[in-house]
């Protein structure tokens, strides 16, 4: 599991695994390769596959914290 801590933009070239995201703290607009764009606000889990690029940008007033969760084939 990862914790990303965001005040600033983020760009993900590609996602290297399957992915259940999870924003515990702030508001992020969240804009995939795929054309999927959307707003994730505190308490939104959302998921992300293999191979897509994503850009973070925060823009709630406070820090916005993603917890990644990558699912890792057995």
């Amino acid at each position: 599991m990862s914790f990303i801590s965001q005040a600033q933009g983020l760009s993900n070239p590609s996602m290297p695994n399957d992915m259940v995201c999870h924003v515990p703290e702030g508001e992020l607009r969240v804009k995939q390769t795929d054309g999927m764009e959307f707003v994730a606000k505190k308490g939104d889990v959302w998921t992300c596959k293999k191979g897509i690029g994503e850009d973070l940008e925060n823009v709630g007033s406070t820090v916005a914290i993603m917890r990644i969760i990558d699912l890792i084939p057995a």
